[in-house]
């Protein structure tokens, strides 16, 4: 079974969850490594604690996420733009893609980068009064962009 896949093998047609023989008929060129689940789990709970540096609270978010509380610390990095920024680059600096949604709740976030996967890498949702569970974008009780918007 394919556990993950890189941007270039999904280009290829490859899909995590789908046999390695089904991703070669799409790909013959595929390359596969075995997959190390406990070893990714390992890497996972040490950037959580990398990750530190964006938030005093960072969590593991099930099998390949980390879940930062950034409340009240955007500011510390230029803003929320640059908050995000400075995430992307660092993931990088590791050969790392990092998917970024910062939102009122982490429900909102989680269901935008659940939603959203072809899209933008980062969303940020403002919500400028009463707090409600997923930010109605576009509207005057929150407004959302992607990372590439203009201010």
């Amino acid at each position: 079974m394919v556990h993950a896949v890189t941007d270039a093998a999904a280009g290829g047609g490859a899909r995590p969850g789908m046999r390695l023989t089904d991703a070669r008929a799409l790909d013959p060129e595929l390359l596969a490594e075995p997959a190390d689940p406990a070893g990714d789990a390992a890497l996972l709970k040490r950037l959580g604690r990398w990750a530190g540096r964006w938030s005093p609270l960072v969590e593991v978010d099930g099998e390949d996420g980390l879940r930062l509380d950034v409340s009240g610390v955007a500011h510390l990095f230029g803003g929320e733009q640059d908050l995000v920024a400075d995430i992307e680059r660092s993931f990088a600096r590791l050969s790392l893609t990092a998917r970024i949604a910062i939102a009122p709740t982490t429900a909102a976030a989680w269901r935008w980068r659940a939603t959203h996967p072809a899209l933008s890498r980062t969303r940020i949702c403002q919500q400028h009064s009463s707090p409600s569970p997923l930010p109605r974008c576009g509207s005057r009780r929150g407004r959302c962009r992607s990372s590439n918007d203009s201010d």
